[in-house]
Order: structure tokens, then sequence, then C-alpha cells
């Protein structure tokens, strides 16, 4: 996981840039043993990469909180209309 930082020298000149760590105290610890004070230690978000699937066209996606709001508006419409759902 990675951190951006800011922290202090020994001479009270401010630094920052990033930092791998396991966790934030890891991060801490790893800053100390440079010798920085740290003022500031805030996660990196990263992006998720999707690994390859095997299934090929078969691969399954997640649906959209706002495709779902979609359907479920357009399926109280019809049912107000008093369309037929198992005909539509």
């Amino acid at each position: 996981m990675q951190f951006d930082y800011t922290a202090r020298n020994t001479d009270g000149l401010s630094k920052s840039g990033l930092l791998t760590a396991e966790s934030a105290a890891d991060a801490r610890l790893r800053l100390r043993d440079k010798r920085l004070f740290a003022l500031s230690i805030t996660p990196v978000a990263t992006t998720n990469k999707q690994k390859p699937s095997k299934g090929g066209m078969l691969q399954r996606s997640r649906v959209g909180k706002s495709d779902v709001l979609l359907l479920t508006s357009q399926l109280s419409m019809m049912a107000d209309a008093d369309v037929d759902l198992g005909e539509s």
C-alpha cells in the first residue's frame, strides 16, 4: 500500500513524498528510521485493476445503482399504467 506523507527532518525542514508500507503505523516507523518525523500520512487511492477473465463472454459484471434505479422506475410506471408486465 502506498502513502502520501509530509514530514520534518531533524533540521526542521519539511519533506513530502510517497512511501510504500503495510499500514500507516508501518509508514510512520519507516519515516522514523529515516530520521523524519511525520506530520501527516494519508493512503493513496489505488484503482482496482480487473484481472483478465478466463470466461470470455460469460464474464459477470456488476450492475450499477443508476441502472437498477432506472429499471425499477420504468417498471413502476408500467405497473401504474396497467401494462401487463408478462407481455412486455
